[in-house]
Parts: C-alpha cells; structure tokens; sequence
C-alpha cells in the first residue's frame, strides 16, 4: 500500500495527449500511473473513485465552465488531494465555487499566462506526501472495544491476543507507527443535550485517533468517519438446546385417532357378534365369548374358540398384525422421543411467554436503540418482559444451564464468554443461536478530516475482503476454548463441569432415550384404576354380606 496514483485531467487544446509524459513526470516515486485524460474523455469516468491507496488529481485550468461543469470529477471531495494549475483569474473564479469548496485536500498554482497546447507547466516540482508517510513515526492513541475476543489479556494484565488487536499490531509493523492503548467504551448514546461521551466523545473531543470495533449506526454516523467494515455482526439470541421430551400420551402416538377408533369398534362389534350366537356350544361361557377379542388383543392365551370359527380365526390373525405394529412403533416413539419447540426467530420468543428473556445490557448500544424505537407490537411485547443484564458472562450462563430462558446478545461479544467459560469440547457449544434479530458491521472509528483515515480505511478494506479478520477472530476464540477447557478440566468449578457434560451427553446422543417413568404413565394408571376399582367392589362386596347376615339374623330374631 505504497503506491499512489497521479491522475492530470483536462488537458488544453483539441488534440488528445499532446503532452508528453517528460512534461508529467515528477520527482515522487510514489506515483505509478501517469493518465492524461480529458476531463470529458469516457475513460476518466471509469477511474475507481476509490483509490486502493491514495490518489492526486491535478486539473489544468483553461476552461473555467468546463471545470466548473464536471462536478463528478469532485464526487470523493474528503480522500483526494486536489491540484489546481491556471493564472490567477481563473482561480480565483473557482475559489468562489462551492464544489471548489467542498474539497477538504486542495490547493493552486499561478502560472504566469495562459495554458495553451504548448505551456510547459513545473509539473515535476509537485510532490504530496503518500498514506504512508504521513502515518510514518506517529504515535497514535487507539481505543479497542473492551471484550474478548476483540483483545484478550495475559496473565499479568497486558493484552495478548485479538483480532482486534491484532489488526493494530500488524498495522504498526507495516507502517512503522507507534500505540497507546485505551480499553474503554463508557456511555454508547448521545446525551440529552447533543452531546456525545463514551467513543464518540473521545473522538469528537480529540482524545482518541482511532476506535476499533465500533458499529456504524444512523445516530453516530455524522459526527465521526468510519471506514470499510471488519465484520458483519448479528444481534440475535441463545437458547440451551432443546430437550428429548417423553410424554405420557406417546402410549397412545403408534396410532392416529381413526386407527384406534377402527380397532375399538373392531374390537366391540366382534364380542356383539360372538355373544348374540346362540349356536355356540355350552362349554364356551358368555364370559369367555365377551372377553375372547380382548384376549387376543392383549396377547392372552385362549383355549376355546367361539362360534362362528372362522371370525375368531380371522380376529386372531388380525390382532397378531395390529400388535406387532403397536409394540414396533411404542418403543420407537418412547426411546427416540421428539425435540421440544424452542423459539428460533423473534417473533416466535415473543409468543413464547413461558421463557425468561435476558437482556445483554449495552445502554445505547445499536441492539438497544433498535428495542426502544421500535413500534412492532411483537417486539414491544418482548421488551416488556427484559431482564436487563450487565453481567455477560451471567446472562449466556442462565441460558445455557436453565430451560426456557433465552439470552439477547450481539453474536461478537457473546463468543468471549462461552468460549471462556462453557466450552467443554470445541466441537460442541452448549448454547443454540436464533435466527438474527437484525444485522450489522463493526468498523474503525476516526475523527472527521483526519489525516489517517485513508490508510485505516484501504487497509481494512484489503483486510477484509483477503478473510484476514475472520481468521484472526477465530484464532481468537480458539484461545479462550483453550483456557477454558484448563480451567473447567482442573476441577475449579465442578458443578458447572458436571452440568456441562451432561449437557453434552444429552445433545450428542440425541438419537436415543431411556425409558423412565413417564414412558409408563398410561399403564400404571390403568393398574392404579384397576385396584382401585377391585378394592372397592371387594369392599362393597363384604359390606353387603355382612349386611345380608345381619339382616337375616335380625329376621330370624324377630320370628
């Protein structure tokens, strides 16, 4: 990123290039391409209005309406530096335009007549200084939004690692400039007054050169410059992954409603058939005639057949059919149960009033200006119901370890404490991502008209489109996994280290379930309705006995 490009436009004289490069070259060996172009030559518009580096204009002033005409030429007024070169006349006609004075980088020479075909301009005498000297030797002060990962410390305090700080330790190798570091963020929104405090008042108020990481937002947007994006970041919500549930009407699953009424009337129109024979044979009781289906339903053994043969043998074969499928498919729907619904967009939290919603407090922080200015009645619903929560790590841990509770979080500043504290296995996150609420980027920050923004701002740009950030980020996290895993492997927390695995173990055999007693609901209701049921006829059943003799004793008595 050292070189700078030279762009001459609007040449003199009908004839194109007429100018020889002798005439353009200058003494900086920082300008690479010399283009002679008209200013209404096609190809001037094609020239990128955003240089990867730096770019010099130098108009040639001989037609001040022409010059004065082509304001496209002026589109980047803040990243260019401007050269004009005309007799004293003609600029100061352009000083008095107002496109001459939304140029921020701008500046004249007076010739002593009037450019023509065969002017010889000192255009060798003109040199700007490139991106990368004006940076060379500076010592700049550099605020980094103070979460992990975008730094993380060592063990004695200073930072060590980071995407983000990365990004200013390579920049510092490459430009040969100097940091003093800040790790602050303080107030995010502006103050009732105007004002701002946290980053934007640091910067505003020249107590800061550069902030990293900062959201570009509608609010902040005027008052600094932030450059190409590092990363696209989304503010969504954690939930702990959804539990196998049992039910106890899974008894009742292996048929829909019409199957088991079919079977019912099966069952009943077969015992109306088999008691209304009157051909039966004495040996087969009535009571052996009504409970014949349910027998062979229940898989019974039977040792008289009632009349007529062939229904009963038709019965048999049928029920031998009906149960095999029933036994299949019960163990299947008891042992591979289905997942509880978990909310997975906002709108879906919002109905789902049964979860305890936290909220990862960042006062005026871009999620939380989103909260309080919308008018949607489903997010106005859900904001009624916030824990606000200043402690991070507390918030991603509710969530994680307590069903039904979800955790509101930008997805960059969560990763820090998961990482950190609730990862037991980097190929497992005890945690479960919703779809985003909404979606934004993370930029640098620097005073308006500062002199170092078209080096932060190339540089990003480059950085971002080669993945350099989304390699450093994930460098970053797979540090913090690594202490974590030390720490919770040491024994230092040993109930977080047991419910994290067994967390785990739920989740990684999701495929099956043992039984326990909700598998058994329906059954040992039946026994429990049975017992009771037998208790009191046996009750019943002594009770009008001994009635019955004491009447007949009383009678007895009376005579």
């Amino acid at each position: 990123l050292d070189k700078c490009t030279l762009l001459i436009t609007n040449p003199p004289g009908k004839t194109e290039y007429i100018w020889t490069d002798v005439q353009v070259t200058t003494s900086s060996t920082h300008y690479v391409p010399k283009l002679l172009l008209p200013i209404d030559d096609r190809r001037f518009l094609t020239v990128p209005q955003l240089s990867t580096t730096c770019m010099h204009v130098i108009i040639l002033i001989h037609d001040q309406d022409q010059v004065i005409a082509f304001n496209i030429s002026f589109k980047q007024a803040t990243l260019r530096n401007y050269v004009f070169v005309g007799n004293r006349d003609r600029i100061d006609e352009l000083l008095e335009n107002k496109t001459f004075l939304r140029l921020q980088f701008k500046m004249g020479i007076v010739t002593s007549t009037d450019l023509d075909a065969q002017a010889q301009v000192p255009v060798r005498k003109l040199d700007f200084l490139s991106d990368r000297q004006i940076i060379d030797g500076q010592n700049l002060r550099i605020a980094i939004f103070p979460f992990e990962p975008n730094y993380i410390r060592e063990s004695q305090g200073d930072p060590q690692a980071g995407f983000c700080f990365t990004l200013i330790q390579n920049m510092m190798a490459n430009y040969n400039f100097t940091t003093k570091y800040y790790f602050t963020w303080g107030r995010l929104q502006q103050y009732p007054n105007g004002t701002w405090g946290g980053p934007l008042g640091d910067l505003l108020y020249d107590r800061l050169d550069v902030y990293v990481a900062l959201t570009h937002t509608y609010e902040r947007n005027p008052w600094v410059w932030f450059t190409s994006h590092m990363l696209f970041i989304n503010y969504y919500f954690l939930t702990s992954h959804p539990q196998k549930i049992i039910k106890w009407e899974a008894t009742f699953y292996p048929f829909d409603f019409n199957a088991w009424l079919l079977i019912f009337v099966t069952v009943l129109l077969t015992s109306i058939i088999f008691v209304s024979n009157f051909k039966q044979s004495t040996y087969v009781t009535i009571f052996e005639r009504i409970t014949f289906a349910f027998y062979v339903m229940l898989q019974q053994c039977v040792t008289k057949l009632p009349k007529p043969s062939w229904l009963a043998i038709m019965f048999i074969f049928y029920s031998t059919i009906i149960v095999c499928c029933y036994n299949c498919n019960l163990v299947s729907y008891l042992t591979f149960p289905a997942e509880e619904v978990i909310p997975r967009n906002a709108e879906e939290l919002a109905d789902a009033t049964d979860y305890r919603t936290i909220l990862m407090y960042l006062p005026g922080g871009a999620g939380d200006s989103y909260f309080k200015l919308t008018k949607s009645p489903k997010y106005v619903s859900l904001r009624e119901r916030f824990i606000y929560e200043r402690d991070f790590l507390k918030c991603v841990m509710e969530a994680a370890l307590n069903p039904k509770t979800a955790c509101i979080c930008w997805d960059i500043v969560s990763s820090g404490p998961i990482a950190k504290n609730l990862t037991l296995n980097s190929a497992f996150v005890p945690l479960r991502g919703s779809l985003p609420i909404l979606s934004t980027v993370v930029n640098l920050a620097l005073p308006q008209g500062s002199k170092f923004f078209g080096l932060f701002h190339h540089a990003v740009g480059w950085l971002q489109n080669t993945g350099h950030f989304d390699k450093w980020r994930q460098d970053s996290v797979d540090i913090l996994i690594k202490r974590g895993k030390s720490w919770l492997d040491a024994g230092m927390n040993e109930s977080l280290y047991q419910k994290l695995d067994k967390a785990m173990l739920d989740v990684v055999n999701i495929e099956i379930k043992a039984l326990d007693f909700r598998s058994f609901v329906v059954p040992f209701t039946l026994i429990l309705f049975g017992t009771v049921v037998g208790c009191g006829s046996f009750i019943i059943e002594l009770t009008t006995t001994k009635l019955k003799g004491v009447i007949s004793g009383f009678n007895f008595n009376i005579r």
